[in-house]
């Protein structure tokens, strides 16, 4: 059902106009996903992939803007700690 949703421009306009609560958090990331081509499981793997780090600090930087704390940016994305989203956010691509 979520991928009937999902289309070039819609995706586009949902991840600009929604506000996200913890639990829409994980719809959001299936939409990056989507919306990127890549799998869940690489998003939240180890990968340093150019590619997968633009999407995650794309998330990181959504979550963020809406009040979301470092430390569950970091659990939702599945890094070590909030020192790693600090970076993340403070590092230009």
């Amino acid at each position: 059902m979520l991928r009937d949703l999902v289309q070039a421009d819609a995706v586009g306009f949902l991840s600009q106009q929604i506000e996200l609560t913890m639990t829409d958090v994980d719809g959001y990331i299936d939409l990056m996903c989507l919306k990127n081509r890549i799998t869940k499981t690489d998003l939240l793997g180890r990968g340093r992939s150019q590619h997968l780090v633009r999407v995650r600090r794309e998330i990181a930087v959504k979550l963020r803007a809406q009040g979301h704390t470092y430390a569950a940016i970091a659990q939702v994305l599945q890094r070590k700690d909030h020192s790693t989203i600090v970076h993340m956010l403070n590092s230009h691509l």
